[in-house]
């Protein structure tokens, strides 16, 4: 809970760590040692120890371990300190009462030796010593009253004396161990100075010295001796030893001198009877003389540390002054009164080419050319006369000759009477700082020139968002602010608001502490507003760098960018850019809607995954160099789908340069034509079909003239010959042949939808059904025949007649094609043609339709069959077996309806038809049964026949007028309308051919009906004309009888338009 009252911000440490464990365990064992050799040296009334090692050692603990620790090595020196007692014999009162003052003893000691000073106490001090030396007088004073006070009650003792003898033995130990082990604990470096060798032989003659002299005063010869001051010669010893080895073996000769007197003493042998022939008096002027020793040698010893530390430290410092002198940069001098140096440092001497030997004792003429040292003598008479210190710049010329500036700081040298007796001075080279500080000075100018002529408004922000410098760019963006930024807030100068917008980059840059923007658009153009934070050296935001760019090209550019990125990717055609190797970067979605790639599968391969084997190494040769010596590319070429399909496309490829001329990307713009090819050929069929239609259609009808002379001969010759006449077959068989060119002729027609046709609103599927029968048995009994017919089926408009010519023209083909037998399927259903199949059928609308299938199972047709099959007189079969005008004639009569065919076969499995015929939205109508008579019917009326070809004009005459007519006749339009304008009868019926030269058959009509209202009209022709019918239909009301016609088909015709039927 830092920064809670009563708590410390320091970590807290704990008062016991494993790693102690050992420190104290030693200090147990050694105090326990302790204890149990104590009683080796016993004083006179063999009750207490003389010295007591223990206090030392447990005192010597506490000193060397962080107060922290003490209670912890409190509870264990008394612990031991008890068990100590009671394992000599001493009763559990007794310990527990020596306990209490042997834990006393270093508590107080060690709380009072330490209190007074900042650092741990390793007696390295004077002041530490005299500490110690009270501690172990003044503590053992007040500690001893409890342990005497034990003794005395424990065993009947005198307290004085118990008293007197606990104090004394305390105290040494105190005296004699404490010092021994503090020392001793961080005598290293000490202890290797001692023993080196120049000092081992000086140290092993002190030890011979040193034991002699024990012998002498405490030998067993010497027991009547009196002591004299044959005992203080120990002391030349100990100063022998203190100014010689150190406080280690100093401590150590003291504890060895304490143990071997005061062992002796205990025993009342040795010369050295101090007190009398007491014992106990003996003993302790024995003590008290050990004592005092102790601390004269240690005090001794300590004092010679101290002055030698401080020799050394003296000699550290003044080998620290002198390094520093030398290694620093700076000329350090010292100068008298008269201007002569005292003092050259070695940075002086490379600086002036001299050494401080040559200078010594010199003035500045021997350095410096006369005016320079002249300016710098006078420099320094201004210092000693003001006696104040000074600091200037200097121009002197160095050691390589070159003239360099000085940084020159001067003061007055005052003795101990306040008098001046010289100077010192320190000069630092500053010529390459001048020179940094003038490149700094133009470098800040270049960057404000810089920073005021770039054309962003640049504002340096503080911490508080205020302005504290801004570039003259802001003044041309803000001209109202009258050039006053400083000191304001940058939105109330963009924004004219107090407070920032919400979205301002400035809060979200002091948030996230990295670069923010906004674009802005103010004052009719656009603005992008960056902001950069400034950290401090702790990385908290500490300001900001607010740049205002113009964008307004910028924002103009990108939207044109953007218009044609977006042409682009919502053009029809593809576009692909590739880098300079071909491997693709861009395709656009016509792309992937052509070749079935996605973007993703496309990036970064090569365009031959299009490559569809149609072109040749060569082809793909010839478009890489021209498109790689830097020109355009055109051509066509097939490639191949995902799927594997293939497709056509016009391809336009283009280098694209850069600002050197380099070829950088290559763009292709191509162009799917599959399906304008597939229509163009659809064209090109259809074109041609229409021009061998017209060319059949114009051979039919001079065709169907001379059929109807010869069919309506013929049929008239048979009239007037008897069936046993030798001549009878003859013609029929004439007639027959008649028929049959008749039939080709319709075809002819058909195919080049020029015939006429009467359309009735029929079902397919009764119109199957009923040709049923004829279909089963015209197909044969290995063929095998189904009729489906779809639920609902809508009506159409078609002629009956050429709709079961259709359907006998496919089973017929269906069967060709199954010479081992199979099936035959029809199907009728309804079906919607959408806009996505029309634009793939050109020549089919949208709509409604009825479609009929006609499928079998049988060899199939190749591509280059299909290409010819609606051809006329194109087949596959035997010569003789075929006329090849079947599919062409169901082809023309399927159009000629406003329907449409397709065909899909595959060599070897079988072919479909599909015809599609509008659906009406009418009502059958049933054919009304027509009784015809056996003779041919007969009239009166008159009859204008008109007909250009005179052998059909003639045979008409003859057979209407064989009827009883009343017959004119013209061979033009404009005799007709002569005659009839001639005659002034009425006229009951016009016979007119359609196609005429000059005046057609309808133009015709139009000018007689004017003058003849009543009169009724037949036109007759070999094909259709738009005159009378509309697309090969017959216009509502026309009656039309067609050519080849036989006399019998005439005079029924004639009768039932007179009859009005």
């Amino acid at each position: 809970m830092t920064g809670a009252p009563g708590y410390s911000d320091r970590p807290i440490v704990p008062r016991w760590e494993r790693k102690d464990l050992p420190w104290v365990a030693a200090v147990g064992a050694a105090y326990f040692i302790a204890v149990r050799l104590s009683y080796l040296f016993p004083d006179s009334s063999n009750v207490m120890a003389a010295i007591w090692p223990a206090s030392g050692i447990s005192l010597a603990a506490l000193l060397l371990r962080p107060k922290r620790k003490w209670p912890v090595l409190l509870a264990v020196i008394g612990a031991v300190d008890f068990l100590g007692k009671v394992s000599l014999g001493k009763s559990i009162p007794v310990s527990a009462g020596y306990m209490l003052a042997n834990v006393m003893e270093p508590m107080l000691g060690g709380w009072f030796i330490s209190r007074g000073f900042a650092s741990p106490v390793r007696f390295t001090r004077t002041a530490e010593l005299a500490a110690l030396f009270v501690a172990a007088v003044l503590v053992n004073g007040f500690t001893s009253l409890v342990g005497a006070g034990t003794a005395s009650l424990a065993f009947g003792a005198p307290f004085l004396p118990a008293y007197q003898n606990w104090w004394v033995a305390d105290g040494m130990g105190m005296l004699l161990i404490t010092p021994l082990i503090v020392i001793g604990a961080g005598a290293g470096p000490e202890l290797r100075r001692a023993v080196m060798w120049p000092r081992i032989a000086e140290l092993a003659a002190f030890a011979v010295l040193f034991c002699t002299l024990l012998w002498l005063l405490f030998g067993p010869s010497n027991l009547t001796e009196t002591s004299g001051l044959r005992p203080y010669a120990i002391v030349l010893l100990f100063i022998w030893v203190a100014l010689r080895f150190g406080r280690c073996v100093t401590a150590s000769a003291l504890l060895m001198f304490a143990v071997v007197a005061v062992n002796f003493a205990g025993k009342s042998l040795g010369s050295a009877i101090l007190g009398g022939e007491d014992p106990a008096r003996h003993l302790l002027f024995v003590q008290l003389f050990i004592a005092v020793i102790t601390m004269t040698a240690l005090l001794l010893v300590v004092n010679v540390s101290e002055r030698k530390g401080a020799e050394r430290n003296a000699l550290e410092a003044r080998d620290l002054l002198q390094a520093m002198m030398d290694g620093t940069t700076d000329a350090i001098y010292i100068k008298d009164l008269q201007g002569r140096y005292r003092l050259f440092n070695a940075a002086a001497s490379r600086i002036t080419g001299k050494s401080s030997c040559e200078v010594i004792g010199r003035d500045d003429t021997f350095l410096f050319p006369p005016e320079e040292a002249r300016a710098v003598m006078d420099g320094d008479r201004g210092v000693t006369d003001s006696g104040k210190t000074m600091t200037y710049e200097e121009q002197v010329t160095t050691a390589d000759g070159k003239k360099s500036t000085f940084l020159s700081t001067k003061g007055p040298v005052i003795d101990e009477q306040g008098n001046v007796t010289g100077l010192f001075g320190v000069a630092r080279d500053i010529t390459e700082r001048k020179r940094a500080a003038a490149e700094v000075t133009r470098a800040a100018q270049e960057w404000q020139r810089t920073f005021d002529a770039t054309n962003d408004a640049i504002w340096i922000l503080d911490g508080d968002q205020c302005v504290v410098r801004s570039n003259r760019t802001a003044e041309r963006f803000f001209p109202s602010a009258g050039g006053r930024f400083v000191g304001r807030r940058c939105y109330e100068i963009v924004h004219g608001t107090s407070e920032p917008p919400h979205d301002c980059p400035l809060l979200r840059s002091r948030k996230s502490l990295h670069r923010e923007s906004m674009d802005l658009f103010l004052g009719g153009g656009w603005f992008e507003v960056v902001v950069d934070p400034i950290l401090d050296a702790e990385g908290r935001f500490d300001g900001a760098v607010h740049i205002l760019s113009d964008i307004t090209g910028r924002k103009k550019a990108e939207a044109e960018r953007n218009r044609l990125a977006a042409a682009i990717e919502q053009a029809g055609e593809t576009v692909v850019i590739t880098d300079p190797g071909g491997s693709i970067e861009y395709v656009n979605p016509a792309f992937e809607r052509t070749t079935g790639y996605s973007r993703e599968e496309a990036v970064g391969r090569n365009p031959r995954i299009l490559k569809s084997g149609k072109q040749d190494e060569a082809f793909y040769g010839r478009m890489w160099r021209a498109i790689s010596e830097g020109r355009t590319w055109e051509g066509r070429m097939v490639n191949k789908r995902k799927d594997g399909t293939c497709y056509t496309e016009d391809a336009t490829i283009s280098p694209v340069f850069d600002a050197t001329g380099k070829i950088v990307n290559y763009v292709a713009v191509k162009r799917d034509i599959t399906e304008h090819l597939r229509l163009a050929e659809q064209f090109e069929q259809s074109q041609k079909m229409e021009s061998v239609g017209r060319l059949a259609g114009g051979v039919a009808h001079d065709f169907n003239n001379l059929l109807t002379v010869i069919t309506g001969y013929s049929e008239l010759l048979l009239q007037k010959m008897e069936k046993g006449s030798p001549h009878h077959r003859d013609v029929e068989e004439i007639l027959r042949a008649g028929d049959r060119a008749a039939a080709l002729t319709q075809q002819l027609l058909a195919f080049s939808r020029k015939q006429i046709i009467e359309p009735k609103v029929v079902r397919l599927d009764l119109l199957v059904a009923d040709m049923q029968g004829m279909l089963t048995r015209l197909i044969g009994e290995d063929v095998a025949l189904q009729a489906t017919a779809g639920k609902s089926l809508g009506t159409v408009k078609v002629d009956p007649g050429q709709f079961q010519q259709i359907l006998m023209n496919l089973a017929v083909n269906a069967r060709d094609a199954m010479p081992g037998g199979g099936k035959i399927a029809i199907e009728t259903t309804n079906v919607d043609l959408d806009e996505e199949y029309c634009a793939r059928h050109p020549y089919v609308t949208p709509g409604r339709y009825v479609m009929l299938a006609v499928s079998d199972t049988g060899v199939g047709m190749s591509e280059e069959v299909k290409a010819h099959l609606f051809e006329p007189f194109f087949t596959t079969k035997e010569r003789g077996c075929g006329t090849g005008l079947g599919l062409a004639t169901t082809y023309g009569v399927v159009r000629q309806s406003g329907g449409s065919i397709e065909v899909h076969s595959e060599v070897g499995t079988g072919t479909i038809f599909r015809i599609y015929l509008p659906r009406v939205e009418e009502e059958i109508v049933a054919p009304s049964k027509i009784n015809r008579p056996e003779y041919l019917p007969r009239g009166t009326e008159t009859v204008l026949i008109v007909e250009d070809d005179d052998t059909v004009r003639k045979l008409c005459v003859r057979i209407l007028g064989d009827l009883g007519y009343q017959v004119m006749q013209a061979r033009t339009g404009a005799e007709a309308v002569a005659a009839a304008v001639k005659r002034g009868d009425r006229i009951d019926l016009l016979l007119t051919d359609v196609v005429m030269p000059g005046m057609s058959g309808s133009e015709l009509a139009t000018q007689l009906v004017l003058h003849h209202p009543e009169m009724k009209v037949l036109f007759t022709s070999g094909y259709t004309e738009d005159a009378i019918s509309h697309r090969g239909v017959l216009d509502e009301g026309v009656m039309f009888i067609g050519k080849p016609y036989t006399p019998a088909a005439l005079a029924r015709k004639v009768r039932e338009v007179l009859d009005g039927k």
